[in-house]
């Protein structure tokens, strides 16, 4: 079947992150800016009509970007399938809340099974506030 719009869509919020994980390059750069809200309502304006799916993902944590709730409230007014990709540290109780709320799907970023291996891949980000996250 073809059609003229897209029905999946992957939106970077942002290129930000709060970590900085060996295996990435944000540990051996700092960098990051969020997508421009205008950009952002333009894509909403023009693509998210027929849209099924949107998965907010990409070089950055979707939870730091500040428009991050505004595009879950616009898409759950439309009824898409929400996915969003994080590293967990933002994934407090009220967060959770929202995102369980609009029924996104969270895929969580996890680089090792014990403590001491997710430690060494990712410093910054402590094993236990995950396991608390899941």
């Amino acid at each position: 079947m073809k059609t003229e719009y897209p029905i999946h869509i992957w939106i970077e919020p942002t290129t930000q992150c709060n970590t900085q994980c060996i295996t990435c390059a944000h540990y051996f750069n700092s960098f990051g800016v969020d997508m421009p809200e205008e950009l952002y309502v333009k894509i909403r304006n023009q693509a998210l009509e027929n849209v099924q799916r949107i998965d907010f993902t990409g070089y950055g944590e979707a939870l730091m970007t500040k428009i991050f709730f505004k595009m879950l409230d616009d898409c759950m007014g439309q009824g898409i399938l929400l996915s969003t990709t994080s590293n967990g540290i933002l994934l407090n109780d009220k967060n959770l809340e929202i995102l369980f709320k609009a029924d996104v799907e969270i895929i969580l970023s996890v680089d090792g099974t014990n403590e001491e291996i997710y430690q060494s891949i990712r410093p910054k980000i402590k094993f236990v506030k995950i396991l608390k996250a899941l």
